[in-house]
């Protein structure tokens, strides 16, 4: 008999840089996955005791988010350096001790940008609200560019080494708790779905989606949940992958050709029209 509720994920899985492949500790190894697919791609095998964190070194130019490297620790008490393109093992530190958490510095060589007014206000205005203490919880506080300036993914994950897996927020006028841990997560959305509620997301985006699955309420939420039900079988989404990724290679060529006809005419942009 096949029993569940049992987590093969030792810690929080993460992304490679450019998003195509999701790291995951799973015991002494760590797994590597297609997030198009959802199919195993790999092992990271080496280790001789659980795998306790994976940390894939961060770029910080497009150029280089093809790069696939990353440390791993583990209670064999060593810390090990990978290429997980290949993968390869390129360089073992042994601690001589268990190691149960470890944290990387961002590399970035971006002066951290100076606050100004709005910023400040900001930040007062979120301390106000919370009470006059944002608690013990570390907080993820800046200029209110960062959130703007690049995609939203790429400054929490910056946040996310920096502070760990979990984090408040502290931008605006509200202090969001931002998660990335597992166990903290299956908390939240499996064993106490009744303490917690959508909260300003649903009310954002209501007058956007209506009554749409994300900003409904839990009884219109199982009911319409049921129905497309069969819109999520693995069968159907990995047909729908095909189709996705048969229409995008075609996409890229025609843009490739676009490219090359403006690359005759000493050009080396193209202009697109998009229409929704």
């Amino acid at each position: 008999m096949i029993k569940g509720r049992r987590s093969l994920i030792s810690s929080p899985p993460v992304f490679s840089n450019d998003a195509k492949k999701l790291l995951v500790c799973t015991g002494n190894n760590v797994s590597i996955f297609s997030t198009s697919t959802g199919l195993h791609i790999t092992e990271l095998e080496g280790h001789t005791a659980p795998v306790t964190l994976v940390i894939v070194v961060p770029t910080f130019t497009p150029s280089n988010q093809i790069l696939c490297y990353c440390w791993t620790s583990s209670l064999d008490g060593t810390v090990r350096y990978w290429d997980f393109s290949l993968p390869e093992l390129m360089k073992t530190v042994d601690i001589r001790m268990p190691i149960f958490s470890m944290r990387c510095q961002s590399t970035s060589t971006d002066k951290p940008k100076s606050r100004n007014l709005l910023d400040n206000a900001s930040n007062l205005l979120t301390n106000l609200l919370s009470g006059g203490s944002l608690g013990s919880m570390p907080v993820a506080e800046g200029a209110v560019s960062d959130l703007f300036g690049r995609p939203l993914f790429f400054s929490l994950y910056d946040w996310f080494i920096e502070h760990g897996s979990v984090y408040k927020l502290a931008f605006g006028p509200k202090a969001l708790i931002v998660v990335s841990d597992p166990i903290v997560a299956r908390h939240v959305l499996r064993e106490n779905i009744f303490s917690y509620d959508k909260g300003v997301l649903a009310d954002i985006l209501e007058p956007i989606m209506g009554k749409g699955l994300i900003p409904t309420d839990l009884d219109t939420w199982k009911q319409r949940r049921r129905v497309i039900a069969p819109g999520f079988h693995a069968l159907y989404l990995e047909t729908m992958t095909k189709v996705f990724t048969e229409r995008s290679e075609r996409t890229i060529l025609k843009l490739e050709k676009l490219l090359e006809g403006e690359h005759l005419h000493g050009g080396n942009t193209i202009e697109l029209d998009l229409e929704a």
